[in-house]
């Protein structure tokens, strides 16, 4: 009956469900001598006519740039920070420059490539379009030059950009080489532009250099009278200073830093043992409330509680063996509990006269460390001034050792380079590589072009067949799926066919692997994997039966435990003729008039049980009740459970919608007719159902 098309991936509404993937691949199988004709008309059209085109040459040269460097060596580290920047800005800055339109103009005029009916479009005849754009220019109103003057000069904006349009200066952003490339029809004109180009440039960064070397005599010498200045307000501030101060210099060690750090350790001694007093106070503290007397004996190491406590468990074990012998009225008894009662009194004084110790050596720490602290801060008050004093001179000194080292350094530049010649010049751009005339054309590529010519020739036939699959698929069950916003579970192509979906997916047909992704698709629809799947049809006839028994099938083969059961109440049975099983009383089992354990029947796939429906006469309508008991009790036996199929137009489907954990929709292209039917049929199975709404398609 169905063979697999595709299974469509589970979205609310998927943009490529429309057209089943393998649908197309047998459609452009169909095709594919058409397709290789028209790729090989294409391939064969664009080599021909590249091979017409006019062939370019391209000649490259590289250079690389090393730093602008100045031409006289010893200003290169004096005007110069010793950290060297990134050089990759001036490179990409040097790019620029030979893309500059001043450079590029020089070159053009020196090799007159205004002359050039290549790069002069004055100079070229007239082609066709040129003809039908003069003659509508005919009709316009004159403006301008007048037609056929030509535009030789080099500042012509055509001629300058054609120029420009052939030149390609690149750098990798990984080395200092810059290269240069230039494309001709005249191979010794590309190479001889190059070598023009690389010469003037050189001969501009020469002069240029000229310029800086002058400019950096003189720097020097500012830069001389400037340190000098710099070096002698220095040593006044330090003269100001001391004077201010009234002290030389105050040196490391002196007796107030010496009682500073005596204090400071003084002060750090009396915050450890206040925070051991504390804390021993506050254990005891804690200790004597909770009754622990033998824990504060052994913290403390108090004699006197040790041996009151032993006391204590002395007149405890003589009270315990008295009460096992004598009444309480005993005298011994009630002697030797008096001195039970003073002992412990006694452990309660001892107590608390050992924590009001505690106490008061907590206050003499505390005055003891205040005090310590207190003078700590005085003496740090009067040692802030002198400090920040020989901080500033050290400071100072330090910046004039600096500006002297600098001004000695500077003045043994200036006199190394007083009779340094400025006329030989360090290049800083170094030519790796001049360009010859190249041997071979780069342009046009007719290999590259007829295998373009050649995919763009498939492409467009591909382009045509899928517009017509489109054409004649997607006006059926696919588009009515994506207009309705359906998640297209599976696609199912309708064919005549010896044996049914069911008995297919026993051998492991396409079905079976298509029917396996419908269900991994129904289980994204939910944050749980759904166990109840209802299948309505979504126009009379067998086809929602015949998939929900293929589903069931396909599920069982997976190891899983399913129960099917045929809620179709004017099926005929229609379930089990596609399964080929005779009647069942799934009647009976609506009705309560039997239990559904007893209506079972096993299918041949291991692990399917069925409640099938009569041959003859229907099937009794499912009741909400019954199908509710029914799937609570099978829920704990079956991993799966699949309903099928009532028609969804019937009023019997709403027990399955809304009994299912998602309910799969069969549309069948050939039986559907009117859209908006189907539609509204679509509106209110959802206004019923709780669960989400999937579809399976059946396309012709």
């Amino acid at each position: 009956m169905d063979s697999l098309v595709q299974p469509a991936p589970a979205v609310a509404v998927p943009s490529g469900s429309a057209l089943p993937i393998m649908l197309l691949v047998s459609r452009l199988r169909r095709y594919a001598v058409a397709i290789g004709l028209c790729a090989l008309l294409g391939a064969a059209g664009a080599y021909m006519y590249t091979r017409a085109l006019p062939k370019s040459y391209t000649a490259s040269a590289a250079v690389a740039v090393e730093g602008d460097r100045i031409a006289i060596p010893e200003l290169q580290g004096a005007l110069k920070d010793d950290n060297a920047p990134d050089p990759m800005p001036l490179v990409h800055t040097e790019v620029q420059a030979l893309y500059g339109r001043q450079l590029v103009e020089g070159v053009t005029s020196e090799l007159h490539l205004e002359r050039n009916p290549e790069f002069n479009a004055a100079l070229r005849p007239p082609t066709l379009l040129d003809r039908v754009r003069g003659w509508f220019q005919g009709f316009l109103p004159a403006s301008g030059a007048a037609p056929g003057t030509p535009t030789t000069g080099p500042s012509n904006d055509g001629l300058i950009g054609a120029v420009m349009h052939n030149l390609v200066i690149s750098q990798d952003n990984r080395s200092l080489v810059i290269g240069i490339a230039f494309s001709a029809h005249d191979p010794a004109l590309a190479a001889r532009f190059v070598n023009t180009l690389i010469a003037d440039y050189i001969e501009g960064r020469a002069q240029r250099r000229v310029a800086a070397n002058q400019g950096a005599n003189a720097a020097m010498n500012q830069r001389i009278d400037q340190v000098r200045a710099d070096i002698e307000r220095i040593e006044q501030q330090m003269r100001d200073l001391r004077r201010q101060s009234g002290q030389v210099g105050l040196p490391a060690g002196s007796v107030g830093q010496q009682q500073l750090q005596e204090l400071a350790t003084a002060a750090s001694r009396a915050t450890l043992d206040r925070s051991q007093i504390e804390a021993n106070y506050e254990r005891a503290q804690a200790m004597a409330s909770g009754g622990s007397s033998d824990a504060l004996a052994s913290v403390l190491g108090s004699e006197t509680i040790s041996r009151l406590r032993g006391e204590e468990s002395q007149a405890a074990a003589k009270v315990a063996d008295l009460s096992q012998h004598y009444g309480p009225a005993y005298p011994a008894l009630r002697s030797a509990q008096a001195d039970l009662s003073a002992t412990r009194r006694e452990i309660v004084s001892e107590t608390h006269r050992i924590v009001a110790s505690l106490a008061t050596q907590l206050r003499v720490a505390r005055a003891h460390e205040a005090d310590v602290q207190a003078q700590l801060k005085a003496a740090g008050q009067a040692g802030v001034t002198a400090q920040n004093t020989q901080a500033e001179l050290d400071q100072l000194q330090q910046d004039a050792a600096t500006r002297r080292d600098l001004y000695r350094t500077l003045l043994e530049r200036a006199q190394q380079t007083v009779n340094q010649p400025t006329g030989t010049e360090t290049p800083d751009v170094r030519v790796l590589s001049n360009a010859v005339p190249p041997g071979f054309p780069s342009a046009p590529n007719t290999k590259m072009a007829a295998g373009a010519g050649g995919a763009g020739g498939a492409l467009l036939a591909c382009m045509a067949v899928l517009a017509f699959t489109r054409r004649s698929v997607g006006s059926g069950a696919a588009a009515f799926a994506q207009e309705a916003g359906l998640a297209v579970a599976a696609s199912l192509r309708a064919r005549a066919a010896k044996s049914g979906l069911a008995d297919r997916v026993v051998r492991d047909g396409e079905e079976n692997d298509a029917l396996r992704l419908a269900r991994a698709a129904l289980n994204q629809l939910s944050r749980t994997p759904p166990r109840v799947v209802g299948f309505v049809g979504g126009q009379a006839g067998a086809s929602a039966s015949s998939v929900a028994a293929a589903y069931a099938r396909a599920v069982a083969r997976d190891g899983q435990r399913v129960l099917l059961v045929d809620c179709d109440p004017n099926g005929n049975g229609g379930i089990g003729r596609a399964l080929g099983a005779p009647g069942g009383r799934v009647a009976e089992v609506m009705t309560g008039a039997a239990d559904w354990q007893d209506c079972l029947a096993a299918d041949r796939v291991p692990g399917l049980q069925l409640l099938l429906g009569r041959r003859e006469g229907g099937t009794a309508a499912p009741q909400p009740v019954g199908l509710e008991n029914l799937l609570a009790e099978a829920r704990g036996e079956y991993d799966h459970i699949v309903l099928g199929a009532p028609e969804a137009a019937q009023a019997d489907a709403v027990t399955v919608v809304r009994s299912a954990d998602v309910t799969v929709l069969v549309i069948e292209e050939a039986a559907l007719k009117d859209a908006a039917e189907g539609a509204s049929l679509v509106a209110r199975l959802r206004g019923l159902s709780r669960s989400p709404l999937a579809a399976i398609l059946l396309v012709s």
